[in-house]
Parts: C-alpha cells; sequence; structure tokens
C-alpha cells in the first residue's frame, strides 16, 4: 500500500494495465538488446555447429525483429484505450456525481476475436470517492456496475446491456462493433454520493475488461433469462437477482485475457 491507501500495483494513470506494461516493456526491450551480443554469439556457435556461418546473422536479426514486435503488439492495443472521469463544475462538485466515459475498451484484436466466436465480455466498472483529510487517503463511497457484450453468431449482431445494483438497461443491439463502442463511450453517471465535507477529495475508476469462458456462455444464457426478467419485472428484488448471478456466473474467466485499467482526478474541494 501506499501512502494514499491504494495498493501500489494500482498505478495511477489512464490505465493501470497500460501503466504497468509501459513501465516493464521498455526496460525488457533495453535488456534484450543489450543481449544482441549474446545472442548473436550463441546463435553463430550454433551455426558453426550445424555448419550454417552463413545464416548466423539472418537468424539474429529475424528473431530480434520478432520479439520486439511482440512487445510492440502487446502494447499497441493498451495504447488506444481511454477512460476518463468527468467533474461537474466547481459549484455542483458537493451535489452532482461525475460521468465517466470509456473510449476504444473492446480495440484489442484477441478480445474482439473472441467475442466474435461467441465468448461474452464483462466491462466490470468501479469509482470510489477519497478523501485526503486525515493520515490517510479514506475511501468514502463507491459505485460499481458492469457492461456486458455478448455477439450471437446465428444473427450475426452484438447485444450491449449495462447491468447496475438496482436495475438493468439494455443498450442496444448492433450489427457493427463500431457501433458498440461508440454506446459504451457515451458519458454515464453512476449513482455515487457526493462528497459533503469541505476537504479535499479525488475520484478513483478502474476498469477490468473480462472475457468470459465456453463453460459459462450457457449459464450466461439462463441467467439472463430466467434471472434479470423476474427481477425487472419486479417479481424478485433485482438487487438481490443481480448480486447472486453476477458473482455465480462470472467467475469463470480467462486469465489471460483479463485487463485493469485506472484513472483518477485531480483533488478539489467541493
Amino acid at each position: 500500500m501506499n501512502g494514499k491507501g491504494i495498493p501500489v500495483f494500482m498505478s495511477v494513470g489512464r490505465a493501470a494495465g497500460q501503466s504497468a506494461r509501459r513501465a516493464c516493456a521498455p526496460l525488457w526491450g533495453v535488456n534484450l538488446f543489450r543481449s544482441r551480443r549474446l545472442l548473436s554469439g550463441l546463435l553463430q556457435a550454433l551455426c558453426r555447429r550445424l555448419r550454417l556461418h552463413s545464416y548466423a546473422g539472418f537468424f539474429t536479426t529475424c528473431l530480434l525483429c520478432m520479439l520486439h514486435l511482440a512487445a510492440g503488439d502487446a502494447l499497441l492495443a493498451q495504447r488506444d484505450v481511454r477512460l476518463d472521469i468527468i467533474l461537474p463544475s466547481n459549484g455542483q462538485r458537493g451535489n452532482e456525481a461525475p460521468s465517466v466515459r470509456s473510449e476504444r475498451v473492446l480495440s484489442d484484436s484477441r478480445t474482439r476475436d473472441l467475442l466474435r466466436h461467441g465468448f461474452p465480455a464483462r466491462l466490470h466498472y468501479r469509482l470510489g470517492l477519497w478523501s485526503t483529510a486525515g493520515w490517510f487517503d479514506d475511501e468514502k463511497a463507491t459505485a460499481e456496475w458492469d457492461v456486458i457484450v455478448r455477439f450471437t453468431p446465428l444473427d450475426r449482431r452484438y447485444t450491449v446491456t449495462r447491468i447496475e445494483p438496482d436495475r438493468v438497461v439494455p443498450l442496444g443491439t448492433f450489427d457493427d462493433l463500431r457501433d458498440v463502442e461508440a454506446v459504451i463511450g457515451y458519458p454515464h453517471r453512476p449513482s455515487i454520493r457526493p462528497p459533503t465535507q469541505r476537504a479535499r477529495h479525488y475520484y478513483n475508476l478502474v476498469l477490468s475488461v473480462e472475457m468470459l469462458s465456453v463453460n459459462d456462455l450457457d449459464e450466461v444464457e439462463r441467467w439472463l433469462r430466467g434471472e434479470l426478467r423476474p427481477a425487472v419485472r419486479g417479481k424478485r428484488n433485482p438487487g438481490t437477482a443481480l448480486t447472486r448471478g453476477v458473482r455465480s456466473l462470472l467467475v469463470g474467466l480467462l486469465g489471460g485475457e483479463n485487463r485493469k485499467y485506472e484513472a483518477r482526478t485531480g483533488r478539489f474541494v467541493p
């Protein structure tokens, strides 16, 4: 934990995963190219052993290029994502909640491929209001919600749904993934209690992008049809249905396809 009460690995910046990769990838690249002579020597020794002297330099160059391109591809999608917290005007920050905007969240090629093959994407947002009045930063209020994106191969259409603690909001059905990203990118004002004390505060937003595993697809369909409909119609408590549904059905995730992004506002006094 750092002095602000936030885990150190959740680095401040536009995206937590992006910040981590930007910090690690250049260092990895420097170490890689510092080891160029060693790698070249090993390949040349191997080529001499195999009597392929003329190919040693070629093999070395190709290997280094492939490793460098792989690191660049891993960073490209992370640079595209944009996460913003839009504060109200100065006189309204103690009365109104901020708006949240996320852009190009589904720009990663692997995420798009998984979506097109029927893997739903879950975008989990967590907005926290922090106070800096004491010795340590104190979280005063939180708001969490999900956006579920599903692709139906039969009709080749995307369905987007926002799940909040007290309601389910269908955001539409689309033919093009660009339209999906556009509707996800609309500013959304979550239900979070604004600050009331005349002290310095800031908002911190964490976005987790997760892909559901294939074993959860049938359960997701049953959940959306069997759990959400009674809740929306008023037959059951929507908060209970959503909490149990999300926690029980969205736990089997593909570990390699989970990414986190983070944004933080500057300090302000309401």
